[in-house]
């Protein structure tokens, strides 16, 4: 065993980074896709859980009519145009900056 000193400063353990077209270039961008992935399932399926599992506890639990859970969907719909028609007059509107790459 060697032993270290107090005062020595720790080694730098981080590695550069690798250049394109290495295999572990490609590593780190296949954990960048995974990340991706993972978080658009959850979404997707939080998304379809919802869409089942609100007119069903509409039904059973505040016993709505026919009527009353289509609205549910209609709804959403509505809150999309309200938040997205605004969103993308303002969005027009903004001046465009050129790209930072």
């Amino acid at each position: 065993m060697t032993a270290q000193r107090e005062d020595a400063e720790p080694a730098d353990v981080t590695a550069p980074p690798a250049p394109a077209g290495t295999a572990a270039a490609s590593r780190g961008n296949a954990s960048v896709f995974w990340r991706y992935w993972t978080a658009s399932t959850v979404s997707q399926v939080g998304d379809a859980v919802t869409t089942v599992a609100l007119p069903l506890l509409a039904v059973s639990v505040l016993h709505a009519s026919a009527f009353e859970v289509s609205l549910l969907p209609a709804a959403q719909y509505a809150a999309w145009i309200a938040i997205g028609l605004p969103a993308g007059v303002i969005v027009q509107r903004l001046r465009c900056a050129a790209p930072s790459w």
